[in-house]
């Protein structure tokens, strides 16, 4: 059975992590001297659904969702078990920018997750096993209960910079690099319910930032990034083919796959400070690799490893820069709102989010 409880995990604990945004998606810099602090603050919808490997919607728990034969080791056992997840996922991110030069910015992105799993869990078709008793068969592999889960934490922290090669009156180019250090918590392989809100391991983060401004009040950008996370050594629930449920732990090294984006973004800035963007984003995250020592076949937590991810956001801003300049406002400020939507994938979450973004520059 190509499923299993491993797979499951590695797709769910990514995939709110997958395409974190960091210095914002343009090739501007700050002029020298001057600091800016972003907050975007995201709202996400409840997550019910995720994209299996072919591309479907399904329910975000349906791999809970087995013959209670198959788990206890009787076919002739009837009946099965009907589990549900809904996530309730917020988060805001603190970027921190200073302009070192008029051609180099560098910058820290601090972000902090509020997630929650409110779980249901029955079993249905069979008037004698209960829930309960299946929790007591997950106690006894050493699993946490199948219960709701919630945990309030910061993420990933990045620190980087980014360098404005070219400017003229058509074009801004720039390259933006990176550092993810591992400061939020990892998965948990005992908590079947959990989210991970980091990835428990170094990245280092490439952007390739390309605007074109030759139009008058509209921006067209294309962003490149390339994500390489480190390989590391974590200890993890190693099943048998066929099994579902494993005790078997072990500490093996994973050489994550890595992470590819490329963002279109078009935006019109009207000349009273009121802006509207639409961008699409697609993803790709390539095969995670697993070795170790015990002779044992890693390749059940290498399948379905991979993701793909489409992404359109639409945004309306207001800027209060040209009125600053100008004198007639005492603060040079941004503000948006925006909508961003994952609408097909393969191995990630179907979600969807209200974002608010603010911006400060001294």
């Amino acid at each position: 059975m190509k499923k299993n409880i491993l797979i499951y995990l590695l797709i769910v604990c990514a995939s709110l992590m997958l395409t974190t945004v960091c210095y914002a998606d343009s090739a501007e810099v700050l002029p020298k001297g001057v600091t800016r602090i972003d907050v975007d603050a995201e709202f996400y919808f409840t997550i019910k659904q995720r994209y299996d490997s072919d591309g479907n919607s399904v329910p975000l728990a349906e791999i809970f969702n087995l013959p209670i034969g198959f788990l206890l080791g009787d076919p002739n056992i009837p009946g099965s078990t009907d589990v549900k997840f809904e996530v309730e996922h917020q988060e805001v991110e603190v970027l921190l920018s200073h302009g070192m030069t008029d051609k180099f910015s560098i910058g820290i992105n601090i972000p902090y997750y509020w997630t929650k799993n409110k779980v249901k869990a029955k079993v249905v078709d069979n008037p004698v096993i209960t829930i309960d008793d299946l929790q007591g068969l997950l106690k006894l592999y050493g699993y946490e209960p199948l219960e709701d889960w919630s945990n309030d934490s910061i993420g990933d922290i990045e620190a980087g910079g980014r360098y404005q090669y070219l400017k003229n009156e058509n074009w801004r180019l720039a390259f933006t690099g990176a550092v993810r250090f591992p400061t939020g918590d990892g998965e948990n392989i005992d908590n079947l319910t959990s989210f991970a809100h980091g990835d428990d391991a170094y990245a280092i983060l490439l952007h390739s930032n390309n605007d074109y401004t030759g139009f008058k009040n509209i921006i067209l950008n294309a962003t490149l990034r390339y994500e390489m996370v480190f390989s590391h050594t974590e200890t993890y629930r190693v099943p048998a083919p066929g099994e579902f449920l494993t005790g078997n732990k072990e500490t093996v090294d994973i050489d994550p796959g890595d992470v590819l984006e490329i963002e279109v973004q078009g935006k019109y800035q009207f000349d009273n400070g009121l802006g509207f963007s639409l961008a699409y984003e697609y993803g790709r995250k390539f095969e995670d690799s697993f070795s170790g020592d015990s002779g044992n076949s890693y390749k059940v937590l290498e399948e379905n490893s991979d993701a793909k991810s489409h992404i359109y956001r639409v945004n309306v801003s207001y800027s209060t820069i040209n009125k600053y300049v100008a004198k007639e406002f005492p603060v040079p400020l941004n503000v948006s709102i925006g909508y961003r939507n994952r609408f097909a994938g393969e191995n990630t979450l179907n979600s969807k989010y209200v974002v608010l973004w603010g911006t400060v520059y001294f």
